[in-house]
């Protein structure tokens, strides 16, 4: 069953279709930790195979007892690629979360106008992060270029800095070695390195160091880290869609995924996993509702290529993992700005950053969910 229950039936009989006929005789064997699968017996019942959902095969003899257990095999994730991808079909596939922060700007007569600033005007300059460490697991990362002037004020100017990449350095600014505008760091290989950002006299370096296997080979995605922010970010488990009390169309998610293990069963389990189909990802319907290739009543989430569409099919070729060995765990949540002036029609990048148990930094700018509690003083 789905519960995990091993069932087995005998002394079977020819129902009378009477409601107090008798069929057979049920005897339970077992009730193992996930649904089963699939099932098999010797000859004689004497020993069962059953295969459950989280991988295990459990040897059983005729009356339940356990006589062996064999867990799922580990496969590296670089083995099982079939060939060495490109050189741009990796900067694709490890995109930065953020190549441009989300901005922030308040209300003014022409919102699409920022303020422009002189080099004149400018007394330093400064970058957040100031030192960036990027790996396989999150090689890109949004910067923000503040400039402060005399008069005290502090004002984004990314959109006009300057970004030269050291020589050598396996990392590119908005997909080249040199650019201007929205900062997204990409790093493409291990090694280390700095981007020096210049705007008029003024210049500030960042170190950047990337560690990983030589290319970098994205990691096994996990349903915990990556596949629900995709997911919340999509609208998907929100209170007009599937976190509805009732769900929409048999399927329910929790409000903004508070329940992940119910998320994970709803997603990968209920009715038998008909939403998921790791043997061909593409044929799933977790991904072609969104996509909008067969009917939706939620209309297209996300588009094919895109980053989330790259993260949900990945995770369906690697099993559908719930969570990895010594996943660290999201301890909080930064923004940068935290606070800050602003004259009148000034525009804001802002970087959202997540702060995990082992250390680590991402970049979840595209990820979260941007609202002003004052519309007239400040929009997202």
């Amino acid at each position: 069953t789905d519960a995990g229950t091993v069932l087995r039936y005998s002394g079977l009989k020819a129902h009378t279709g009477e409601q107090s006929s008798a069929s057979g005789d049920e005897k339970k064997l077992a009730d193992l930790p996930d649904s089963v699968l699939c099932l098999s017996s010797s000859a004689d019942g004497a020993r069962i195979a059953v295969g459950s959902h989280d991988g295990t095969v459990r040897l059983l003899e005729g009356e339940g007892r356990l006589l062996a257990e064999l867990p799922p095999a580990i496969v590296p994730t670089n083995t099982v690629a079939a060939s060495r991808i490109s050189a741009d079909r990796r900067r694709r596939e490890m995109a930065p979360a953020s190549p441009a922060p989300t901005p922030a700007r308040t209300p003014s007569r022409s919102p699409h106008a920022p303020i422009r600033l002189k080099p004149s005007d400018v007394v330093s300059l400064s970058a957040e992060p100031e030192a960036l460490t990027l790996s396989a697991d999150s090689p890109g990362h949004g910067v923000i270029l503040t400039a402060r002037t005399a008069d005290g004020f502090e004002v984004d100017v990314t959109e006009a800095v300057r970004f030269r990449v050291s020589r050598d350095a396996p990392f590119t600014v908005g997909g080249t070695r040199s650019a201007t505008g929205p900062a997204g760091i990409t790093a493409e290989a291990a090694g280390s390195g700095a981007v020096t950002a210049s705007f008029g006299r003024h210049s500030v370096s960042i170190p950047v160091t990337a560690f990983g296997d030589r290319d970098l080979t994205p990691p096994t995605p996990s349903f915990i880290r990556d596949v629900l922010p995709v997911l919340n970010q999509a609208g998907c488990a929100a209170g007009s869609c599937h976190a509805k009390p009732e769900g929409q169309n048999g399927f329910k998610l929790s409000v903004f995924t508070h329940d992940p293990r119910s998320d994970y069963a709803e997603i990968v389990k209920d009715a038998r996993g008909r939403r998921v189909f790791p043997a061909a990802p593409d044929e799933s319907l977790i991904l072609l509702k969104p996509l909008g290739v067969v009917p939706h009543e939620g209309g297209q989430r996300f588009e094919r290529g895109s980053g989330t569409h790259r993260i949900l099919e990945r995770w369906l070729r690697a099993g559908m993992p719930y969570a990895l060995t010594n996943e660290p765990v999201l301890q909080r949540i930064a923004v940068f700005p935290r606070e800050r002036r602003y004259r009148k029609g000034a525009t804001q990048r802002l970087l959202v950053t997540a702060h995990y148990s082992d250390g680590s930094v991402r970049d979840v700018t595209r990820l979260a969910a941007f609202d002003s509690n004052d519309r007239e003083t400040a929009a997202v």
